[in-house]
């Protein structure tokens, strides 16, 4: 099982910046933008080096840990999730949670420190501005570091860069083939199924009961749709559908969602802390990973479970994708938008419905997951 991990790592991500950020963003202590400011820089590095989505997911997990814990560690209201709180009272929460993310940037992505730099410094000076002490900025600053270097230490063991076995292509049916073409090798990212988790207990602990049989009615039901509709050149598929399969496509996970939560954030004022193919192709080429269950799927409902605990299930967004500049898709609830990541996998000719199904139900499963064990707070205050 390759994706449970790479999930429960992206909705600490998309939980975190739901809520803008962790507990010491309270609206008038802390700079209301500070958050977003970093999740955005954190986005632009991803882009940057050209991060592909399974390592995005669990990367944008790691990093929005450091910056949850370097805040809740001065202001102490939640369970950390590594680094145990011992951040100065008086240290500066903004200057903490811009460092830790600057420090955790800085070690996955050395060749940008000029970037890096200057948006550290940028931080530092809006803190300055607005007259914040320099012993409170100096003290974060020194908190923040040393959470975002313990934290990747951490999770640098956590089994995500070890040397996969060997992988022996099969070929009976109901068995994994890539797309056709100049791509060869294995598939990738498949130390995801024993990298160490953040919430769950094993990799394995939410796994999903496999795709029905061969000769199942349900099985004939779906590869008859996805071959109907998925394949290049389909002649059910409207327009529509083919742009909305490259929309979901075109761009990443952790990319796209960490866009609404930010719109959202700001939008809803919140404080910063509650942020078989031979003759037949498909319409798109198949991402190199294995296709049950659907990683996007699972990784999209996570994101909207996370979402909706904050902003209600029907709430209404707005999704971009970079691959597609100018093109929009809205929605009216968090339900609808992950029925449409799955109608566009199953559209875009990756993903049996079944697999998309089951990855919905596996990321909504690994959000609760992560909301009841991960930064259970354990104070009152303003959030």
């Amino acid at each position: 099982m390759k994706t449970k991990t790479g999930i429960a790592a992206f909705v600490v991500a998309v939980a975190f910046a739901a809520a803008m950020a962790p507990p010491g963003f309270a609206a008038g202590k802390v700079h209301p933008n500070m958050a977003i400011e970093w999740n955005q820089t954190m986005l632009n590095s991803f882009a940057t080096a050209n991060v592909a989505p399974a390592a995005a997911n669990r990367l944008a997990g790691v990093i929005a840990a450091a910056t949850f814990d370097a805040v809740n560690g001065i202001e102490r209201r939640y369970t950390a999730i590594h680094v145990k709180p011992a951040g100065a009272p008086e240290a500066s929460p903004e200057a903490a949670a811009a460092t830790a993310t600057y420090t955790a940037l800085l070690a996955a992505f050395p060749a940008q420190k000029p970037a890096l730099d200057a948006a550290l410094a940028s931080s530092v000076a809006t803190l300055e501005d607005d007259d914040a002490s320099d012993q409170s900025i100096a003290l974060g600053e020194a908190w923040g570091a040393s959470v975002g270097a313990q934290i990747m230490a951490w999770r640098a063991g956590d089994g995500f860069n070890a040397t996969p076995p060997p992988y022996t292509f099969l070929t009976a049916a109901g068995q994994w083939q890539p797309t056709p073409g100049p791509t060869t090798g294995p598939p990738r990212f498949r130390t995801l199924a024993t990298t160490a988790p953040f919430a769950l207990t094993s990799p394995s602990e939410l796994r999903p009961g496999g795709p029905p049989g061969l000769t199942s009615a349900r099985y004939a039901a779906d590869l008859t749709e996805l071959m109907q509709i998925g394949g290049a050149t389909s002649a059910t598929r409207t327009p529509l559908q083919t742009e909305t399969a490259r929309f979901w496509q075109l761009d990443t996970p952790p990319a796209q969602w960490n866009r609404v939560a930010d719109t959202l954030a700001m939008d809803h004022h919140l404080s910063l802390v509650k942020t078989a193919r031979p003759l037949w192709q498909p319409l798109l080429v198949t991402p190199y990973f294995q296709e049950y269950p659907s990683a996007h799927a699972g990784v999209s409902s996570a994101a909207a479970t996370i979402l909706a605990s904050f902003f209600r299930e029907d709430t209404s967004f707005t999704v971009t994708s970079s691959g597609l500049p100018g093109v929009e898709r809205s929605f009216t609830s968090f339900d609808a938008a992950v029925a449409q990541v799955s109608d566009a996998r199953v559209w875009a000719g990756f993903h049996f419905r079944f697999s998309c199904d089951d990855g919905s139900v596996l990321g909504r499963q690994v959000a609760e997951a992560v909301g009841a064990r991960l930064m259970v707070k354990t104070s009152e205050g303003d959030d």
